[in-house]
C-alpha cells in the first residue's frame, strides 16, 4: 500500500494513506484471507517429488576451484521427509546415483516420481515416452 500511495503521489493524485487503505479494503478486498484448498496427499510412500536446487559455491576436489554445487532434492509427498544429493553436475550419471542414494535413504522405491525441473533429456532416459505416456 505504501508503494501505491507513493506512485499515486508522483502522478499528482493526492489522497491520504488511510483513505487509500480504506478504498483497497472495501473495493478490492485487500487484506482478506483467502480460502484454502485441501490437497489430497495420497498414501504414505506412494509419491516422491524430485527437483534440482542451488546449494552454493564449494571447492571441487578434482580441480580445487570453487564451483556451484547443486542438490538433487527428493521430497516424500505425504511425510515431507527430504533427502538431498549434492553434485557439481546435472548429468544422467549423477541423477541415477542420486536416485540410488535416495532409494537407500528412504528404504525403498516410490510408486510415483514427479520430476520437477529435471532436464528433459534425463527424464526421457529415466522414463521413456513409450513407458510413461
Amino acid at each position: 500500500m505504501t508503494k501505491i500511495h507513493t506512485l499515486l503521489g508522483r502522478r499528482g493524485v493526492v489522497v491520504s494513506y488511510r483513505t487509500l487503505h480504506r478504498y483497497a479494503i472495501t473495493e478490492l478486498g485487500f487484506g482478506k484471507r483467502r480460502a484454502t484448498v485441501a490437497v489430497l496427499d495420497g498414501e504414505p510412500g506412494s509419491e516422491l517429488q524430485v527437483d534440482f536446487g542451488r546449494l552454493g559455491l564449494i571447492p571441487d576436489p578434482a580441480s580445487g576451484a570453487r564451483r556451484v554445487v547443486r542438490g538433487l532434492v527428493f521430497t516424500a509427498v505425504y511425510s515431507r521427509h527430504m533427502f538431498v544429493y549434492p553434485t557439481h553436475r546435472q548429468s544422467l550419471d549423477d541423477v541415477i546415483a542420486g536416485f540410488e542414494a535416495a532409494w537407500s535413504f528412504f528404504g525403498g522405491v516410490f510408486a510415483v516420481v514427479d520430476p520437477d525441473y529435471v532436464a528433459r533429456h534425463i527424464i526421457g532416459v529415466l522414463c521413456p515416452p513409450a513407458l510413461c505416456a
